[in-house]
Order: structure tokens, then C-alpha cells, then sequence
């Protein structure tokens, strides 16, 4: 028989370890997380803060609370769900600290396949960590069951495309601590290093570490697209409310119109293909009309490469290489004919990056593959958007 898959939260509490944890002491530090958060969700996601006051609110997977305190703040009434008994000390250590008791309905050391709730509620919340449940065939129904008519849902996943440059910095890692044995935090940092010292973060480069790069779990990316649980949504009727990155329609119907939702469910899935290009470098790229023609055989390709380099192991054979690069080539042949001025685009130097760095894990060149991630330039500079945002409403 085989053995069942661990989950996410197994491996926080086995490793002791918390990847959100940001250690507020003052309200001044939760003030300031307050003002992040309600810029994400006014603005990013358009979903007004009041929309919380008074709301019955279940999250899963809250960890230590941070994103829960700010719930509080607005108003909301919380049933918070964690596996993690000793992260829900540290929350209820928080709420304590803030004066925020009051807005704890409940809390369930639960996982959210595990959980039962006849109650139905206004926003239901899944950050961090749904995407790694498998197909959104298997959660997304598991959440629709909790909210009310007119309800909210509200998650971020890893998307193929959008997690490309998070797999190589990932893979890349694991190749070379394999081959050289050196220590993880050590050879992390000449890796990446510079790269994390560019971004003002929340957490610690440690965190991070441990939590993207050593972590055994997270390298096994589930692979599925918005189109997969826009497809997954759309059987409960559920439609997308919004997103982050946008999604931009061109709908200039009378208002009065009622809505199609075939016409606005294919502008979802056109105006989904148009960004892929930018969610894998993690800013706006330019596409051409082309792109609605070559969008299905560039996420074709593009699951194949993010597949081949996620089976980067210590003992890849260049048959392994042979293979990211074809696949490479294929997608660069795409972007010649669907990316506005592609020769002079930040993402052809992407390309050209990520092939050197491909060759170099090929040749087992550790000093050359760290070069190409410390000099300047897109490997150096961007993230992709390792975490797409959704809001789902039933229009």
C-alpha cells in the first residue's frame, strides 16, 4: 500500500517550524502590517475592508495569526481552523497582547480535510498553502461548502507559469547542496544572498530558507492553472471577482445587459493567457494578438520545463538537460512571435539567463551557475509571481 502523502502543516510541526511568524510587540509593528494588508485588499483585490465588519469569517491555516489580528482590526468575527497546536498558542499569545479576545469565535486545531461545519460563512480564507492539497477538483468543492449564498472565497496558489524562476532557484540549490554537501545556509546565501538583501521582506532570510529551499515538500508544485480552478469554480457557479495579478476585461455591454457568462468565463481564460509571460518574470510584459493563438502550446511547454526542472536531482543526466532546453527553445520561439519587441524585452534576457544556468547544473559548474544569479540582470532582479491571488463570488 502506499504510504500517504505528508501534508504542508506535518512538516512545520516536525521541523518545529513556522514560515509566517513576524513577531509583533507593538501595535505601532501591527499597525503597520494592518496598513499592508488593507492596501492588498482594497486596492490589489477590491474588496473593501468594511466588507469585514460584522462578517463571519473562517480561515484555514492561520499559523501564528497575523493575517487573523488584522481580521480582527476590521471587525470580523473569526472560526479559525490550524493543525498546528503550537502555532495557535503563539496566536492566541497575539490576540491577548492586542486586546483582540473578542473576535475569536473559535478555534479548531483541525486540518481542512479533516474538518466538519454545518455553519455557512460570509468570507472563507485559505492562504499559503491550498494549491499544495493536489487538483482543485479535490478542495475547491471542500471550501464552496462553507460559504453562504453572496459569500466570499479568498486564496493564493502557485501557478505553472508563475512559479517558474521559484522551481529553478529551488532545484538549483538542491543540486549543488547535494554535490558539495556544504552548509544549507551558507551556500544559500551565496546563491541568493543578494538577491533576498534587494527586497525589504517581512521574515528572515532564514525563514525563507527553510521554508522554500529546504523544505521537501514545497519543490513538488502541484502544476494546475487558474483554468483549472476556474473550471473547478465555475461547476458550483462561482465566477472570479477578482484577482491579483488582474485579470483585465474589455466588456463594454450596456450595463443593464445580463451577463453572459460564456462571453465573460472566455474573456477570463484570453485575458489569463495574455499575462503568463508576466507572471513568470513578475512584471508587465507586452503581448501581441498572437498570443490567444500560441497560449495553449506555450503552457504546454511551459509545464514541461517547470516539470523538468523540478526533477532536477544530483544525479541528472544530460538526457534530463536535454530536455528543460528543448522545451526552453520551443517557449522561445513562442515568445518571438506573441511578445511586443521580444529581441529588446527584459524576458529574452530571462531566457538567456536561465539557459546558462540549466548548462551550468548540466556541467556540475557550481562557481558559474552562482555567477549568473549575482549579476545584474532578470535572475537577480525578479521573482515571478509565486503567489496569484483569487477572489471568487457567486455573480
Amino acid at each position: 500500500m502506499r504510504a500517504e502523502k505528508k501534508q504542508l502543516w506535518q512538516y512545520y510541526k516536525t521541523a518545529k517550524f513556522n514560515p509566517v511568524y513576524a513577531g509583533f510587540r507593538t501595535a505601532g509593528e501591527l499597525a503597520d502590517y494592518d496598513r499592508l494588508r488593507r492596501k492588498i485588499f482594497e486596492h490589489n483585490l477590491r474588496l473593501p475592508v468594511n466588507l469585514f465588519r460584522g462578517a463571519d469569517v473562517l480561515e484555514f491555516g492561520p499559523a501564528s495569526g497575523e493575517n487573523s489580528l488584522v481580521f480582527a482590526r476590521w471587525g470580523a468575527k473569526l472560526h479559525l481552523v490550524e493543525p498546528v497546536e503550537e502555532f495557535l498558542i503563539q496566536l492566541k499569545t497575539y490576540f491577548s497582547r492586542f486586546g483582540l479576545q473578542r473576535s475569536l469565535r473559535k478555534v479548531v486545531c483541525c486540518d481542512v480535510e479533516s474538518y466538519r461545519d454545518r455553519r455557512k460563512y460570509d468570507i472563507v480564507v485559505a492562504e499559503g498553502f491550498i494549491y499544495t492539497l493536489g487538483s482543485p477538483q479535490r478542495w475547491v468543492p471542500l471550501l464552496l461548502s462553507f460559504v453562504k449564498d453572496g459569500g466570499f472565497v479568498l486564496y493564493n496558489h502557485i501557478d505553472a507559469g508563475s512559479c517558474l524562476i521559484e522551481v529553478l532557484l529551488n532545484k538549483v540549490f538542491q543540486v549543488f547542496l547535494s554535490r558539495t554537501r556544504a552548509e544549507p545556509m551558507a551556500l544559500a546565501r551565496r546563491f541568493y544572498g543578494k538577491k533576498w538583501d534587494m527586497v525589504p521582506h517581512v521574515r528572515s532570510f532564514e525563514s525563507w530558507v527553510g521554508d522554500s529551499l529546504l523544505n521537501p515538500l514545497i519543490n513538488r508544485h502541484t502544476l494546475y492553472t487558474l483554468m483549472d480552478q476556474q473550471r473547478a469554480m465555475n461547476r458550483q457557479d462561482f465566477d472570479l471577482w477578482s484577482s491579483w495579478p488582474a485579470l483585465y476585461s474589455k466588456d463594454m455591454t450596456w450595463i443593464k445587459k445580463p451577463l453572459e457568462k460564456k462571453r465573460f468565463r472566455h474573456e477570463m481564460r484570453r485575458s489569463f493567457m495574455a499575462i503568463v509571460p508576466s507572471l513568470i518574470l513578475g512584471c508587465y510584459v507586452e503581448v501581441l494578438p498572437a498570443m490567444e493563438e500560441h497560449g495553449g502550446a506555450l503552457m504546454g511547454r511551459l509545464l514541461g520545463m517547470v516539470r523538468g526542472l523540478d526533477g532536477l536531482t544530483e544525479e541528472t543526466s544530460m538526457a534530463q538537460i536535454q530536455t528543460i532546453l528543448a522545451n526552453h527553445q520551443a517557449i522561445e520561439e513562442i515568445f518571438s512571435k506573441a511578445i511586443r519587441d521580444y529581441d529588446a524585452s527584459m524576458i529574452r534576457e530571462l531566457w538567456n539567463d536561465i539557459e546558462e544556468v540549466v548548462r551550468a547544473v548540466g556541467t556540475d559548474d557550481l562557481s558559474k551557475a552562482i555567477r549568473v544569479f549575482n549579476r545584474p540582470g532578470p535572475l537577480l532582479t525578479f521573482w515571478g509571481s509565486p503567489n496569484v491571488y483569487c477572489v471568487w463570488h457567486r455573480l
